[in-house]
Order: C-alpha cells, then structure tokens, then sequence
C-alpha cells in the first residue's frame, strides 16, 4: 500500500453551484464572526492532559486567528477549567471583535459554574467571565457576561452585556448558573433604533424572556480587553468551566437567533460534563 506523505491540502467550508455553503462545523453560519470548542481536538482544543500557556486553539470559522490560556489550565469533561483563583484567562482572537456597523449580535456560551467558591471574596463584584470592550466595565463592553459572588463566595446574580451597557439577567441567567450543572446561556442584543436595544435571552436552546429596552452606550475607541475570565484588575479568575462560544453579527441577516441557538443546543449537549 502506497503511503503518501509531505504537505497536503485541508478541504475548506464548500460552495455549491447554488451558492450554499457547507461549512465544517455545524455550529456556524454566514454571520458567525468566530467559534471555540474546547472539545474539538482538530482546532488544538480537546487537551485531556490539560493545557499550557500560550496553548493554540483556533477559531474554527477559518479565520487565521486563535484563543489562548496566559497559565497551564485543567481539561474537564471536553472544556478547560478555571480551577483558581489565580488569574487565568483565556485571550481571544480579534475577530471575535463586533464591528462598528454591528446593531444585532448573537452570542452563544456553554459553562459551568460550581456551587461554591465561583468568586474570591476580597472582591465580590466585576466578575468578568466574558468580556469584549474598551475596559473589564460592562459599560465599556461590546460584549459581556459577568458572575458576580456574595460574601460566602456562591453567584449572587448574572450580568449580561452588549453596545456598552450591562444588565441583571435576573433568575433567568442565575438560576441555571448556579445549578453546578454544564449549561448553555444565549443572549441576543438588538439596537432597536437610535438610542435603545433589547435584549433577548434563552437558555439550554430555548427562548425565556426579554428584558426591559435601555439606552445603549458608546462604542470604546479602542477595545483593549478581549477575553474569556480574569475578574477585572484585580485578577481574581472566576472559577468555572467554559466549554465552547460564538459570537454572530446577525445585522444583515435572515436567520432566525431562536433556530441557532436550538440547533446548537442540540449538537451539543451531549457532549459536555
């Protein structure tokens, strides 16, 4: 039997005479900006010895760009863990940036919280789990999602966030977030016209509610900040597991938030422990 070795082409997302394109995770769409799965082996994830610093793990949207740990980090049931408090983070690549003229944004994240010691109690608030902007601030933020602690270090609330504004998701987020178990929280935020956006959140692949419009911020003139955890400037990390994200830019699109977020729910929740 022949064997042939040396380089070799890696077959792409495929277009076909009608134009569709069949792209190589089902997970993503014609406005999906980036994906990571930390179970996805092909990508550099899927690391069962656990992770290194500086570990490559590519954005599986065939963008040249990659996420990747600043310490050594456990693998835990195909996601890696921010086992302390030691300020690990995950950087992400740019392209998980919403542009400018972005006015609906999809975002999609698998985790686990556990039950106890979520946040270090010297700091109780600006628990950064995903944060995109100018700052750690959710005011600063293009996209956000924070895990704020009390006293005895369990979740005390969930914030989501989007265009520079955070909000309490309310039992919506929390409630799931502090269930110890894998759980996938979407948000959908859309600036409804000049001043406003809404804010739509599902959980585990189905739509439960809509928060109250509010005024939208300013896009930062820099975004400085684009990571997965690390609790602000104190560099406390939020002890939790992150098992996969995406970010869509939906703005000029026809597709349906409520069927991405089912369709991945369903790929994908037996994959997570």
């Amino acid at each position: 039997m022949v064997t042939n070795k040396g380089p070799f082409e890696i077959r792409k997302n495929l277009e076909l005479a009608s134009g569709d394109i069949l792209y190589r995770e089902s997970g993503i769409y014609d406005s999906t900006l980036g994906l990571l799965d930390f179970g996805d082996t092909w990508s550099g994830a899927g690391k069962t010895a656990g992770y290194q610093e500086n570990d490559q793990i590519k954005n599986l949207c065939y963008v040249d760009d990659y996420a990747a740990p600043n310490l050594p980090m456990p693998y835990d049931g195909n996601g890696i863990q921010f086992a302390e408090h030691n300020g690990s983070k995950i950087t992400l690549p740019s392209s998980f940036i919403i542009p400018s003229t972005c006015t609906r944004q999809l975002v999609r994240l698998w985790v686990k919280f556990p039950t106890s010691d979520v946040g270090d109690t010297t700091v109780l608030y600006n628990n950064q789990v995903l944060v995109i902007g100018g700052t750690y601030a959710s005011n600063q933020s293009l996209t956000y999602l924070g895990a704020n602690n009390k006293s005895d270090g369990t979740i005390s609330n969930i914030v989501v966030g989007a265009f520079g504004v955070g909000l309490d998701s309310s039992n919506t987020f929390t409630t799931p977030a502090k269930s110890g178990q894998v759980v996938q929280l979407a948000w959908l935020a859309t600036k409804i016209d000049s001043k406003f956006m809404s804010v739509r959140l599902y959980v585990n692949g189905a739509y439960v509610n809509d928060l109250t419009p509010v005024a939208f911020g300013t896009r930062p003139a820099t975004i400085a900040v684009n990571q997965l955890n690390n609790k602000g400037v104190s560099e406390k990390t939020v002890r939790c597991t992150i098992y996969r994200l995406a970010i869509d830019d939906l703005t000029n699109s026809d597709l349906d938030p409520a069927d991405i977020v089912a369709a991945d729910y369903a790929d994908n929740v037996a994959r997570f422990s």
